[in-house]
């Protein structure tokens, strides 16, 4: 299975406009967030995205990228932010593979689930995030994330994830506890 897409969007902002970018950390539990370009005036945005997936019997990885350029009243340089993702992960157990149907990604739905003769599915999974929103004189700061899992899903309806993350901030809006803007 192969998957490739994109994306445009223009978008025309209100007179005397703002737009704002900004990302919560990796979990989303909280309403913090530690990029954030505050508010910038702007006439327009433009968007470009592009994205792709391939699923080859028991192994998949996707990835996207998007960047997205701020149209500004009287200044001559426009900012453009970037940020993406790239992600594979690999099924331990024989005859999985990652869910797939109309264009999305679906559950997993293990070959032989627990209690039916199997154990359910077993994979491991890495992934990396990137989000720059450093430009010209806008600085929301620089998002590094790292993520590595092993997941079990015993069932069609159940799941467990055991993960390991770590994010790395460069120019983050909000310091740590000793004033620092670049951190982990």
């Amino acid at each position: 299975q192969f998957h490739l897409g994109g994306s445009l969007h223009l978008t025309n902002v209100e007179s005397d406009g703002s737009v704002r970018y900004r990302q919560r950390p990796y979990v989303h539990f909280t309403p913090t967030r530690l990029l954030d370009t505050r508010e910038i005036a702007a006439e327009r945005e433009f968007g470009v995205g592009l994205e792709t997936a391939v699923i080859v019997g028991r192994f998949h990885a996707a990835g996207e990228t998007h960047w997205q350029t701020v149209q500004r009243p009287g200044v001559s340089n426009d900012p453009t932010f970037f940020g993406g993702y790239i992600e594979t992960g690999l099924f331990l157990t024989p005859n999985d593979t990652r869910g797939y149907k109309e264009g999305l990604f679906e559950r997993v739905r293990p070959a032989m689930e627990i209690g039916e003769g199997g154990i359910g599915a077993v994979q491991i999974a890495a992934r990396y995030d990137y989000l720059d929103l450093n430009e010209l004189d806008i600085f929301g700061g620089i998002q590094n994330a790292y993520h590595f899992s092993l997941i079990w899903t015993p069932t069609d309806y159940t799941r467990l994830l055991l993960t390991y993350a770590r994010t790395d901030y460069a120019d983050a809006v909000i310091p740590d506890e000793n004033g620092n803007s670049d951190y982990a």
